[in-house]
């Protein structure tokens, strides 16, 4: 199927228009707004000693969908919605006493304080990850410019359980731990991003801010998603260093 002259008139005012003018916009006050709000959208949950008994795993259920599988210590399985346990870890303090928690809370708590501290410091990236051919969503991912956060990384994959993590039958290797700090990072963005103004009838803006797909609707807007990606190329000068367009901060290991 070939594109008409009005389709590729209509790809080539987006590509110019939107990615210099109007997504770069949005991208830089996103950054933005998380970095004033983060530390009041945040909830303050009260620490539940028996809570951090529960052995708790990341359940992958389609694409890039997941919810949080609680594993009571003296009841059957149960499911809480993914946002609520989401907020218990990220409002948990990281020095807790981890002698009485299990070691899925432990590491889950860890693996959230680090992905708060990498957030409050910008060291984040947006990523088009595709599902199919039209369709694709954006995720947040870690910004890994220096050793120190590597070497915060590879304590985590220490101790990172087995089972904590599954994607249809097979449970996710350690080298799956930056989709496991994506997760986190994501999810701390969009639930502040979704607070910003989204043009009425955009279709693209929302996916930086919501968790759900772009879908093209014609032959122009299959090719969206890999001009999304093109232009993001240019946050990236290499795997350690960004543009200008977000703000780098001092990062240390203290900081998670």
């Amino acid at each position: 199927m070939n594109a008409t002259k009005e389709e590729k008139l209509e790809n080539k005012k987006i590509r110019i228009d939107f990615f210099d003018d109007i997504l770069t916009t949005f991208i830089e006050n996103l950054y933005k707004i998380v970095s004033q709000q983060i530390d009041y959208s945040i909830p303050e949950i009260e620490e539940d000693s028996e809570f951090m008994k529960n052995d708790f795993q990341l359940r992958f259920t389609q694409g890039h969908l997941f919810h949080l599988a609680v594993i009571p210590a003296k009841k059957s399985e149960k499911l809480l919605k993914s946002e609520q346990i989401f907020d218990y870890f990220l409002s948990t303090p990281v020095d807790i006493d981890y002698d009485k928690a299990s070691e899925s809370f432990a590491f889950l708590n860890i693996l959230s304080s680090m992905a708060l501290g990498l957030v409050k410091a910008d060291l984040y990236l947006p990523e088009v990850i595709f599902e199919t051919e039209d369709s694709f969503f954006v995720r947040y991912i870690p910004l890994i410019n220096n050793n120190e956060i590597q070497k915060q990384i590879d304590k985590l994959k220490q101790i990172m359980p087995v089972n904590v993590c599954n994607y249809g039958n097979k449970f996710i290797s350690k080298d799956g731990i930056i989709d496991l700090l994506a997760i986190f990072i994501t999810l701390i963005v969009k639930k502040i991003g979704r607070k910003q103004n989204i043009p009425p009838r955009d279709k693209i803006i929302p996916i930086f801010a919501y968790d759900y797909p772009f879908k093209a609707d014609n032959f122009a807007q299959k090719n969206i998603g890999q001009s999304i990606s093109n232009w993001l190329e240019k946050l990236y000068v290499c795997k350690k260093d960004i543009s200008p367009l977000v703000r780098i901060e001092s990062f240390s290991g203290n900081d998670l």
